[in-house]
């Protein structure tokens, strides 16, 4: 069986290029080639649309990582074609743009239920949630120490347009906890950085903040390992222009639990297939009271913070392993 992947990055940093890979893995027994649409301006829509009219015609299989590329796909291949679609990419303004192409492919999969809910709003059905997952082999357990300051920890971007990841809320959450020892670690670059340091530093707690930048995977791991707690409170919200905000899943969520971290994530997104609140983590409404709250009842807790650790552990190898995201894959190429 031949199986082409299209997507628009393989190895840049990001959730998308890693489910992508992660795909690529799944299926390394098959005969798989990937088309990056990235990979040089010259092969940009029109052109790249030509190369895979003359190239995808002996494939069994096309696979699709975001729906908006189904703009540059044949419409004469859609018939083999599965399409992954994740969150912003389909909720809100952009699901309505991407509708009716859905419609037309093969099959649909979804990173979350919640995503899988609002593509069935949308009127779009026949979805098949299979959730991202993660190498358990290159993430270990280590039991947090118990000692303060307690340490909270955010991995992501920084970006000025989306401005939802949330650490403007945590950031906010820790002007209410004055006299409480903690302090909070982001990993992420990018053009948000100016106003979240601004933000810190009007609030007065620009020396509780460290803004780490763009780390290794290396010295991503680490950072799990040094902190408590695990918090990245994504928000879903639709935008007067029709946009929409959240995390799809967040792979991150699962790498902080695989290190024996519990995670506080907000109430509405593709995180809550992951987060069970109490369990293995934290579900709050998207604002700096709740936050603070929830903060205030780990605070030196470390019974607390380990046992949720390490159902976070659990959880992840139970649930969200690869081997479990490798076999779905393979079993849905395999009903073709």
């Amino acid at each position: 069986m031949k199986i082409a992947l299209i997507t628009y990055s393989f190895n840049k940093i990001g959730g998308i290029e890693q489910v992508a890979r992660d795909i690529y893995k799944a299926l390394s027994e098959f005969d798989i080639r990937v088309f990056e649409s990235d990979k040089n301006m010259f092969y940009k829509k029109f052109l790249f649309s030509k190369v895979l009219d003359f190239s995808l015609k002996n494939f069994d299989v096309i696979i699709v990582m975001h729906p908006f590329l189904l703009n540059l796909l044949p419409k004469k291949y859609y018939q083999k074609t599965i399409c992954w679609t994740h969150g912003i990419d389909v909720w809100g303004i952009n699901g309505k743009r991407v509708k009716d192409n859905l419609q037309k492919v093969a099959k649909i999969v979804a990173v979350s239920n919640f995503t899988k809910e609002k593509l069935k709003e949308l009127g779009v059905s026949g979805v098949e949630v299979i959730h991202n997952a993660i190498n358990l082999d290159e993430f270990v357990y280590k039991p947090l120490k118990k000692e303060f300051p307690l340490r909270l920890l955010s991995v992501g971007r920084l970006s000025k347009e989306e401005q939802y990841k949330g650490q403007d809320l945590v950031i906010k959450a820790l002007a209410k906890l004055r006299g409480f020892d903690i302090v909070y670690d982001v990993v992420g670059s990018g053009d948000d950085l100016d106003r979240l340091k601004k933000l810190s530093d009007n609030l007065g707690v620009s020396e509780r903040v460290n803004f780490l930048g763009k780390l290794s995977f290396d010295e991503i791991k680490k950072a799990y390992h040094n902190s408590h707690l695990f918090i990245m409170p994504s928000f879903y919200s639709i935008r007067p222009d029709g946009r929409a905000t959240g995390e799809g899943f967040g792979i991150v969520y699962l790498e902080a639990g695989a290190s024996g971290r519990g995670s506080i994530g907000c109430d509405k997104g593709g995180q809550v297939d992951y987060i069970r609140d109490g369990i293995n983590g934290f579900l709050v409404k998207p604002d700096e009271e709740n936050i603070a709250k929830v903060i205030k009842k780990v605070y030196g807790n470390w019974e607390l913070l380990e046992n949720i650790g390490k159902r976070a552990r659990g959880i992840v190898e139970e649930e969200f392993n690869f081997d479990m995201f490798k076999n779905r894959v393979i079993n849905l190429i395999k009903a073709f």
